[in-house]
């Protein structure tokens, strides 16, 4: 822990973040309970897998808020190779490691709570799976919405085909899904998970969603669509309290407030074959959480440092835990980075937040200049701040002044400058609506009518300098508004993948491209055919990963297709 801190109340119903260790393995969780440090048992939260883990983030962690206020400790774990723990040994079992995990969670809770009091769990799509099959003695295992890991891989494969969308071709080895690849094997091993409903293990209690609509809002959406369903939740933590015969008086609840966070840790990094240190943080008046990854025993070493914005509303791992694994591939060859919350994002968002807020805010900004000083400050180093789709605006549109003296904008799509546009446009974001649109398969955005084919017409013909102005009024969505804003300190590279590059070129990026450069700018653009809009493919993971390596020094990046411009 790092004395300097207040860290203030450790035990927290919104949580507090730690490391757990057992025998050499390492995981990251969020750890909850009751301000009053008295707790009845603990439940240990098994998240969902891959894009589902970060559709449902939201929800699960009101799930472990909900049950801390009931009384419990809850411990809400991160598995291996995802989000912020370690990554998984190469060719490991995946079912395997992740069941150590459960272990190491269980073996925590259990010193915590004494041998008495119970220990429960409660696990979501796959991760209810391989909560069911974990040969440790819960006492209840309570599985909300439980997966066969057939269905699910079946399910996840099927969808990337069926989705229409221009994604870049699947890599040749291997099987993947939202924002994670397999190796045969390993996907082999999901797959023969079974289905928990159909298994006789003691104290199994499934939970399936009566109203879909509940369940395709928790997991089955993009993330801009999902939203947390507050009595869903409270009933599902109402299925522990039948746990025994009967309740424990509260003169029998175990005492916690002797714990504390382990707030660093060594991980492996096998790429490269060395270890890096991660510091678990948090920064300024209201405590965001941050995450400081660094070279072994060492902060600055001339080679530059990295800030990683995460798109959406998503938390700070980033595209589904791509910025995690960046971070530490940074730190293994001297260049430390800095991973930070923002206010209504991931878990620096309010218990009362059921839904994404908008994002693109002034304070958003602030948060990560928030996190680029303090990591400036560290390690005496410039600082490259990289960010996708939201979190490369948040970046785009840091102050001159910000230690970001390098920004690297990946998909970004929101070219207007004023929060207030994003404010409406979230404020009156109807999800059930949307829901609805999808499912009678209607069109999501503004119908192509006369409106529509209207602005296509004024957006070719009108004169630039009038198109621009209107841009700088949130009127259109003029990209030069933004890339005139971030490169008046900066140097700043911008890079699209297919379908956001057609956009930068349609809202007239290349003629703002072009009067920028003539006064002197430091503004690259480049497409990139390999990265799909949300870094789901395991392609375009690869890519991004150059692309910022790239703009660190670290390598040479040449498959880039450079936008021409007019001189």
């Amino acid at each position: 822990m790092h004395p300097e801190q207040n860290w203030g109340e450790f035990m927290r119903i919104a949580g507090q973040a730690s490391f757990l260790t057992g025998d050499g393995h390492t995981i990251h969780a969020w750890v909850h309970g009751p301000q009053d440090e008295k707790v009845r048992g603990a439940v240990i939260v098994a998240p969902a897998l891959a894009r589902e883990e970060v559709v449902s983030h939201r929800s699960m962690r009101l799930v472990a808020a909900r049950a801390a206020q009931a009384g419990w400790l809850v411990l809400r774990l991160a598995w291996s190779g995802t989000s912020e723990s370690g990554e998984r040994p190469a060719g490991s079992d995946p079912v395997a490691v992740w069941h150590r995990d459960l272990e190491v969670a269980h073996r925590a809770s259990r010193e915590l709570v004494g041998p008495e009091l119970p220990v429960h769990g409660i696990g979501l799509r796959i991760g209810a799976a391989v909560l069911a099959t974990s040969p440790l003695p819960f006492e209840r295992r309570v599985l909300w919405e439980p997966v066969s890991g057939a269905v699910y891989m079946r399910q996840y494969t099927g969808l990337r085909r069926a989705s229409g969308l221009d994604l870049p071709p699947v890599v040749e080895d291997g099987v993947e899904i939202g924002g994670a690849h397999f190796t045969n094997a390993e996907a082999g091993a999901i797959r023969a998970l079974p289905d928990p409903r159909k298994l006789s293990t003691p104290g199994l209690v499934p939970v399936r969603e009566e109203d879909r609509t509940v369940a395709k809002k928790l997991y089955g959406v993009a993330a801009i669509y999902a939203k947390a369903c507050p009595p869903a939740i409270a009933a599902l933590v109402e299925r522990l309290e039948d746990s025994g015969p009967t309740q424990r008086p509260r003169d029998e609840w175990a005492d916690v407030s002797g714990w504390r966070p382990v707030t660093s840790a060594r991980f492996h990094v096998a790429e490269f074959g060395v270890d890096v240190e991660e510091e678990l943080l948090e920064l300024g008046l209201d405590g965001m959480p941050a995450s400081y990854t660094h070279p072994v025993g060492r902060h600055g070493t001339g080679a530059g440092a990295a800030l990683l914005a995460p798109p959406s509303a998503d938390p700070k791992d980033g595209p589904t835990g791509l910025w995690t694994v960046q971070a530490r591939r940074l730190a293994a060859r001297g260049v430390p980075a800095m991973r930070i919350e923002r206010h209504h994002c991931g878990d620096g968002a309010g218990l009362d937040e059921v839904k994404d807020v908008n994002p693109y805010t002034g304070e958003g900004v602030m948060d990560l200049d928030l996190g680029a000083a303090w990591l400036r400050d560290r390690t005496g180093e410039d600082v490259t701040g990289a960010g996708l789709c939201v979190g490369g605006w948040l970046v785009a549109m840091a102050p001159p002044t910000s230690a970001m003296t390098s920004r690297v904008v990946l998909n970004n799509v929101a070219w207007r400058a004023a929060e207030t546009y994003y404010d409406k446009l979230y404020r009156n974001w109807d999800v059930d609506a949307v829901l609805e649109q999808l499912r009678t398969m209607s069109d999501v955005e503004v119908n192509a009518g006369w409106r529509t084919r209207a602005k296509d017409r004024v957006r070719r013909r009108m004169p630039y300098l009038a198109w621009l102005v209107l841009g700088r009024r949130s009127i259109p969505n003029v990209p030069e508004v933004v890339m005139e804003y971030a490169s008046r300190g900066a140097e700043v590279a911008f890079y699209f993948g297919p379908e956001d590059g057609l956009l930068f070129q349609q809202e007239r990026g290349e003629e703002g491209l072009a009067r920028l450069r003539r006064q002197g700018r430091r503004i690259k653009v480049a497409h990139v055919p390999a990265l799909d809009h949300s870094l789901q493919a395991h392609a375009s993971r690869l890519t991004a990963l150059q692309i910022i390596d790239a703009a660190l020094g670290l390598s040479q990046y040449p498959a880039e297709e450079v936008v021409p411009c007019a001189a």
